[in-house]
């Protein structure tokens, strides 16, 4: 499985710690609009520093597997 090539300590060493992985469904990987929309986003989300917003680390693609590394963000959410 893709998430776990990428899952292992060493990678999540070299990221800073624990990740979170957005997988781009293979079928809208091989649409060249979807790809570029996703490429964007990653190029934007690379350069955006903002406490608000969660970080993208990476753009990795192998193949028809897609995917972005953004930083881990644990949320919890207290309701009234």
């Amino acid at each position: 499985m893709f998430i776990d090539e990428f899952m292992t300590p060493e990678f999540a060493e070299r990221q800073g710690g624990d990740v979170a992985i957005k997988l781009l469904h293979s079928q809208y990987a091989e649409e060249p609009a979807f790809l570029e929309r996703f490429e964007r986003e990653a190029a934007v989300g690379i350069k955006l520093e903002y406490p608000g917003i969660v970080r993208v680390l990476e753009l990795v693609m192998d193949g028809s597997r897609v995917a972005l590394v953004m930083e881990r963000v644990d949320l919890v959410l207290k309701l009234k």
